[in-house]
Formats: structure tokens, C-alpha cells, sequence
């Protein structure tokens, strides 16, 4: 029965927890003027290879300044490359709170709005095959000129936290079954440690 839940141990220790992102990068690494006085930033959206994106699935780029009121201005189009059905939809505000698994890493400014891009209903599944994926581009039009600081955050079934072009740089988020699996083996340990100290 020891050696059993020594081998669990093991394994149990050894398991690591699946992790997912989605990558912002700004194109050119700056906005461009729009000669409206307002600035546009287009980024190029990418799910990281170990991530499985569902209808209803979502990531939010949190705190962007100066984010102009217009829905034309904010807009989500597929990447040409994906194959399927896929409708992306684009919401702003701060209606959008951090996922559970990234709240202690975004602190959200309700006085400076939200984007959050959200695969449809209707859409297929967005399943990469072991590489990151294209998904496509997010336009968004600013007030604010210069290169904003990002934070995203994403809630998907593999879950995650996104990071590109960010200050302070987030790293991706460990599932609660990791530290459950990794909890049960110390115990495990712990247990078999205690029995051979009483043996001698």
C-alpha cells in the first residue's frame, strides 16, 4: 500500500498544470495618427499552442486609455487562416471583472475602460496544434498617443493569462489542479515519512 501511494506521490509531483495565453502585439510597436486627432492601435491576437478557445471563451485588455465611445473604432476581425466558423464579438466598459485566476495579477481602474473580444455562440472551436495560433486583428482607437501598457487577461478551458508589450510582465497562471495535485503529493510524502519515523 506504501509503495502505491509513493509511486502516486511521484506522479503526483511530477504533473504539470496545462497553461494558455493569448498574445497582444502591437503592430509597428506603436499607434498611428488617424488624422482625427485620435491614434489607432492595431494588434495582432495569437492563442498560444496549449490552448483550446470555445464559444463564449473570452480575453480582455484591461485599462485602455482614452478608448474612443465609437463602435466603428473597436473591432475584431478572424484571421483569414482560421479554419471554420468563427464570429468574434468586441464589448468596451468596465463590465469585463478579471478572471478568478488573474485578479491578484490585473488591478482593474474602473475609471478607465475595458475591451473585451469574446469568440461567438455559434463559432467552432479554435484548437491549435501544438504552436500558437493567429487570431486575428484587434483595431482599437485612442485619444492616448502613446505605447499603453497592457494587461490581458483570458478565461478559456485551459486557463491563463495573456502577456505582450506589458509592464510589469505577467507570467502565465498555474490551474488550481496543479497546486491540488502537488498538495496531495506532499501529503503523500509527509505521510509515508511520518510511518517510517515511527517504524525505527
Amino acid at each position: 500500500m506504501l509503495k502505491r501511494l509513493l509511486v502516486l506521490a511521484i506522479l503526483l509531483l511530477s504533473a504539470t498544470g496545462a497553461r494558455a495565453a493569448v498574445f497582444l502585439n502591437l503592430q509597428n510597436g506603436a499607434p498611428t495618427a488617424n488624422g482625427s486627432g485620435g491614434f489607432t492601435y492595431t494588434y495582432d491576437a495569437s492563442l498560444a499552442g496549449s490552448a483550446v478557445l470555445d464559444p463564449g471563451d473570452f480575453f480582455t485588455l484591461y485599462d485602455f486609455v482614452g478608448l474612443s465611445g465609437n463602435v466603428s473604432d473597436t473591432s475584431f476581425v478572424a484571421d483569414a487562416g482560421l479554419t471554420g466558423t468563427f464570429t468574434f464579438g468586441v464589448t468596451s466598459g468596465n463590465t469585463s471583472p478579471p478572471p478568478p485566476h488573474a485578479k491578484f495579477l490585473i488591478v482593474d481602474d474602473p475609471n478607465v475602460p475595458n475591451v473585451t473580444v469574446t469568440l461567438g455562440a455559434l463559432s467552432d472551436s479554435i484548437v491549435p496544434s501544438g504552436k500558437n495560433l493567429p487570431l486575428g486583428t484587434l483595431t482599437l482607437t485612442s485619444s492616448f498617443g502613446d505605447t499603453q501598457l497592457l494587461k490581458v487577461a483570458s478565461d478559456f478551458h485551459v486557463e491563463g493569462i495573456g502577456t505582450a508589450n506589458i509592464n510589469p510582465t505577467l507570467g502565465p497562471v498555474p490551474e488550481p489542479s496543479t497546486y491540488t495535485l502537488m498538495a496531495l503529493g506532499l501529503l503523500a510524502v509527509g505521510a509515508i515519512s511520518y510511518r517510517a519515523r515511527n517504524r525505527s
